[in-house]
């Protein structure tokens, strides 16, 4: 049996995604899986055996329009799937799922697709974690579905090679690593550069601690604040995404706002110290003994997805969390 898992949105979707491939892979063993993501999150699920083969599709860069997308679903209806899972809500999905050619198509019967499916079930709005929501999927298909956790793996190759970038940034041979992520693609969900500064002040310079600090290039600019004569490691923009997952992996805790980075670190079995303002945190599960901060505001959470500025300019949900917090929180995790 031959099943594409298709998932081109955004790394924390198809983190959160992992839970209902592996239960698929469940009730089909014996099955052949190809997963389509988009350049964004495809790299991140390379230590997953369960994933034979994987289709890249740029649809926001050199394959955006029309042809670019004929040509992808010609590609897909030549692998003759005989099964399609598609938990991702979008009408562009939708079309490559419907002419994909599987007799099977698994998705959901609402928003703007779900003309394009012939097995699966309603949206379950009233259900607020992702992944619990796409298990419903999963259930459709018969049998009995195990409540399973997001779940990532590094492959070995990623491993290494995180090792040497860490030593070449200067993570001292054996050090506690703490993993800062800096970045996210929505500005109100960003923990203001300045407060990590300080977190690094707080936490001092201590020859037992790594303070990693993890982005993308789009944070270029910000990471050039963060020295290494002030105890940082540097390693934004210089990462593949499984070089990111291998690095996480490897992190006692990793410190973030509500983005891909900091679910990864969850999906592989990281505590974290999650910083959440404009968006609602009921929506996750953290591993314990993970950290969850937060400031009382009347007009928090405001966006399911957060955005580019606050929607009353009175931007404090983020700011008002504090450094000493953050480092007590990392300090009751670490035991340091």
């Amino acid at each position: 049996m031959k099943i594409l898992f298709l998932q081109t949105a955004f790394l924390g979707d198809l983190v959160f995604s992992t839970a209902l491939l592996h239960a698929v892979a469940r009730i089909y063993p014996q099955a052949e899986i190809t997963l389509l993501a988009s350049p964004r999150g495809g790299g991140v699920m390379a230590g997953d055996r369960l994933v034979k083969a994987t289709i890249i599709y740029d649809k926001r860069g050199r394959e955006k329009g029309l042809r670019p997308l004929l040509r992808l679903i010609a590609k897909v209806r030549g692998g003759k799937y005989d099964l399609v899972v598609s938990p991702h809500r979008s009408f562009r999905s939708a079309l490559v799922a419907r002419f994909s050619g599987a007799p099977v198509r698994l998705g959901f019967r609402s928003g703007w697709g779900g003309w394009a499916y012939n097995r699966g079930v309603p949206f379950p709005a009233g259900e607020k974690r992702a992944y619990l929501r796409e298990l419903k999927l999963a259930a459709s298909l018969g049998g009995e579905v195990p409540t399973l956790r997001p779940l990532l793996f590094p492959d070995a190759r990623s491993l290494e090679e995180a090792r040497r970038l860490l030593a070449r940034a200067g993570a001292g041979e054996g050090t506690t690593l703490v993993g800062l992520v800096i970045g996210t693609v929505w500005a109100t969900k960003k923990w203001p550069t300045g407060h990590f500064l300080e977190l690094g002040r707080r936490l001092g310079r201590r020859t037992d601690l790594s303070l990693v600090v993890l982005g993308g290039p789009g944070e270029a600019a910000e990471a050039a604040a963060f020295r290494g004569d002030d105890g940082f490691v540097n390693l934004v923009g210089q990462t593949t995404l499984p070089q990111l997952v291998a690095i996480l992996s490897l992190c006692r805790v990793v410190v973030g706002g509500d983005t891909g980075p900091l679910h990864a670190a969850t999906a592989l079995g990281v505590p974290v110290v999650a910083l959440f303002g404009p968006t609602d945190e009921e929506q996750f599960d953290f591993l314990s003994p993970s950290a969850c901060l937060t400031v009382d505001l009347p007009c928090r959470p405001c966006r399911p997805h957060g955005s580019r500025s606050c929607p009353i300019d009175d931007w404090r949900c983020l700011p008002e969390i504090s450094a000493a917090g953050v480092a007590e929180a990392i300090r009751r995790i670490v035991e340091i």
